[in-house]
């Protein structure tokens, strides 16, 4: 049986991978660092003229992950020089036209600053007041995945959702919740759906996408798993209920199936993500 010790190890050898292998300077700058989004690098990659947001944002969440376990300086270092290259690389802003990558950015940056002592809180500011402006009463609620187009779905929605929580503004994150379940649930499969067209003339109704990805699931389990500190048993019903129908529909063996390479592994890391926030916290543990 893995101890948590050899987990940490693992985790750690990981960390030391993808940072002697991708992590380098933005434009040669010190003090700034980015991961190059593919190895080896095409001289594109390594001036970082093609780039991902988001992936960057669960770059620096991970290296917060890494810093939580280790405590170590140059660990926090990585840290702060990651949230200053995203800046940098970003032209100084920490917006961008899609909500979803600004709520992974958020999630990573509130974790930086409460657990390495970032200087977040302009930007975090920022992306609080976008996420509740960007709610559409008038077309049944929910967040776009875009800053144009009404196309709502449970990547935009799901993370802005534990970001707003954490950040204290439960009543967005409730509603927030609530849609997901309201909008998104196949309730033969039990699975959440990827997204629906939205409508101001039929706000109920839209074109429903039913392609069920796993970090659709991740990020459900995530906020109700972040909502499930108040006294409404509901948050942890619905957590147990969505785990079991990805244990059954999801995994192979009690493993969850392999992601193709790009963003499909991303999309299982971030159920992962959720799946160990929920064990922990659910049982009563720290949740990080």
């Amino acid at each position: 049986m893995t101890t948590a010790v050899e987990w940490n190890q693992r985790a750690a050898a990981a960390q030391s991978a993808v940072v002697d292998r991708h992590v380098r300077p933005v434009w040669g700058i010190p003090g700034t660092r980015l991961g190059i989004p593919a190895y080896p690098p095409t001289r594109r990659d390594a001036l970082l003229l093609s780039w991902n947001y988001w992936w960057q944002a669960h770059l620096l969440d991970v290296a917060v992950d890494a810093y939580i376990r280790d405590g170590a300086p140059s660990t926090r270092k990585l840290v702060v020089e990651l949230a200053r290259g995203h800046r940098l690389r970003n032209l100084l802003r920490v917006t961008n036209s899609y909500y979803d990558d600004m709520a992974w950015m958020g999630l990573a940056l509130e974790r930086a600053q409460r657990y390495a002592g970032v200087n977040a809180a302009r930007r975090l500011r920022t992306l609080t007041g976008t996420f509740l402006k960007a709610w559409v009463p008038e077309a049944g609620g929910g967040i776009p995945w875009r800053t144009t187009g009404l196309f709502l779905n449970a990547p935009a929605n799901g993370p802005a959702g534990i970001y707003l929580a954490r950040m204290g503004e439960f009543e967005r994150a409730e509603e927030t919740a609530d849609w997901l379940y309201r909008r998104l649930l196949d309730p033969e499969t039990g699975l959440i759906n990827d997204g629906v067209d939205g409508s101001y003339d039929d706000p109920e109704n839209g074109k429903l996408y039913p392609e069920k990805y796993t970090y659709c699931q991740g990020v459900t389990i995530g906020l109700d798993t972040e909502l499930s500190a108040d006294d409404d048993p509901e948050h942890a019903q619905r957590v147990a209920k969505l785990i079991a129908a990805v244990s059954r529909r999801m995994t192979e063996r009690h493993v969850i199936a392999g992601g193709d390479g790009g963003d499909g592994g991303l999309f299982n890391g971030i159920l992962i993500r959720y799946l160990a926030l929920a064990a922990v916290q659910l049982r009563g543990g720290p949740g990080t």
